[in-house]
């Protein structure tokens, strides 16, 4: 859906307002929990030209929490390498090293007495075994697959985070563009103020008829409340940049500008609500998270139900020990601790009977299974809703932005005429004033529409999982 003719009157009309109308219009959105702290990426003083693109793609490589989440994935894929890590051998060594008590002679006869023991040497002992584990039940294969599935888990918790990113910053990002239009039209009201306060001096001067004092009193008075609106529209400016420098993990103090001149709605072609909703299903992250999640909470229930039955292993050891002071024995019925040589090979089993711990971990197993299920039927029904909010709000606004602009262009022929007629000495100064207090109500209702369309088509997009297109293309 194009929408060609909101680029007309691009150049804001000259003429008095109510400033205190047009701040009750400023869009100037503050920092959230969501914007994550700031961090420099150029020097201060370098002042750049960026585009919204290119802010999305600074923010994207500067957040933090972005950050954090992809130091989950990398946990992920160390837990999935101790998973696959266990198909393989586990070798186990222990080395002592310690005193000898004496023992000579042999397994007949020795001059040395068990009951005097003499330390007078040393005596060092290796112990070594290997496991190679051949048949587990699917308790190593499963805990691979959960492994697998988390690390699918994480990554959708990255691009989670990341299309929260993009969405903020498209807020703050339009946000600052609305808070400019409406403080340059306030400046465009206060320079027009003090052109008609001096016509109207110069007319009280030579005594036109159609020159009031009163009217005079009456532009004092709304000058004075065009610079205090004039200061608060300043600052909310500058809040708007700084809170979208704070977006994209900038520092205050670094210099940037907008492409934009002003904000205008965002032209992009409008699906019907059934597209959106379909491709919420399948593109959002939380939909990636739960289907990936269910599929390691099954392989973990499978994990724990292999516990019931014996591990298949096949197994080593060396018994390695040489004392200083001690004759070596060769009787294979006789074993010396302190100073011999065994080993040998088997294939074993392993059993583990905890009478219920298994069966309480399945069950918990299982319970956890269960939760994601039900969160899974919350988002099937919740996530189209969500989708349909953002649908009608972005339509409405739509709706207004042609109906605020022709009011606004309404106002603006009522204000040139009345203003005429009262230069004239035919028209009255309460028309004037009525006329520069609806077109300010329009002009300022127009540009708080314009910005809602443009927020509601980046929050329909959001929500539908289509603004993942830009995150992948700025994560490259």
């Amino acid at each position: 859906m194009l929408f060609p003719s909101w680029r007309k009157n691009r150049r804001r009309p000259l003429g008095c307002t109510l400033v205190s109308i047009l701040l009750g219009s400023l869009l100037v959105t503050a920092p959230s929990a969501e914007a994550q702290k700031p961090r420099g990426t150029s020097s201060p003083g370098a002042k750049r030209v960026l585009n919204l693109d290119q802010c999305i793609a600074i923010a994207i490589k500067n957040n933090v929490e972005i950050k954090e989440r992809e130091a989950g994935v990398l946990g992920a894929r160390a837990q999935k390498s101790q998973a696959d890590g266990a198909r393989f051998p586990q070798i186990e060594g222990f080395a002592f090293l310690g005193p000898s008590p004496r023992a000579r002679g042999d397994q007949i006869d020795s001059p040395d007495d068990q009951r005097k023991v003499i330390l007078n040497g040393v005596f060092v002992r290796g112990l070594f075994t290997l496991i190679q584990p051949i048949f587990t039940f699917g308790e190593i294969s499963n805990l691979r697959e959960a492994a697998k599935s988390n690390i699918k888990v994480e990554e959708a918790k990255v691009d989670e985070k990341s299309t929260e990113v993009v969405k903020k910053v498209k807020e703050f990002y339009y946000g600052y563009l609305v808070s400019r239009d409406l403080m340059s039209l306030a400046q465009e009201v206060k320079a027009e103020l003090e052109g008609a306060k001096e016509k109207v001096r110069s007319a009280l001067k030579k005594d036109a008829p159609w020159a009031d004092e009163m009217d005079l009193h009456k532009l004092e008075a709304l000058s004075s409340t065009v610079e205090t609106g004039l200061a608060q529209a300043q600052k909310s400016v500058r809040l708007a940049m700084g809170v979208l420098k704070f977006s994209m993990g900038l520092k205050q103090e670094e210099q940037i500008e907008l492409a934009e001149s002003h904000i205008e709605p965002d032209v992009a072609r409008i699906e019907k609500l059934p597209f959106y909703q379909e491709r919420s299903l399948t593109l959002r992250p939380e939909f990636q998270q739960i289907r990936e999640g269910l599929k390691a909470l099954e392989a973990l229930v499978r994990v724990e139900e292999s516990k019931y039955f014996p591990k298949l292993f096949l197994g080593a050891y060396a018994d390695l020990a040489h004392a200083t002071n001690r004759d070596r024995l060769n009787n294979p019925f006789v074993y010396d601790p302190f100073n011999s040589q065994t080993g040998g090979l088997a294939l074993g089993f392993k059993w583990s009977f905890d009478f219920g711990i298994t069966s309480g971990r399945i069950a918990q197993a299982r319970a956890e299974r269960l939760k994601v299920l039900h969160k899974k039927t919350f988002a099937l029904q919740g996530i189209p809703l969500e989708v349909a909010k953002a649908y009608e709000d972005l339509i409405e606004a739509g709706k207004n932005i042609k109906s605020t602009e022709t009011s606004y262009i309404a106002a603006k022929k009522w204000l040139v005429a009345s203003a005429a007629n009262y230069d004239l000495g035919i028209g009255e100064a309460e028309e004037v004033f009525r006329a520069l207090e609806q077109y300010a109500k329009a002009r300022a209702e127009n540009y708080k529409q314009v910005y809602a369309y443009n927020l509601g088509l980046a929050n329909l997009e959001w929500a539908s999982g289509l603004v993942l297109r830009a995150v992948y293309k700025h994560r490259k």
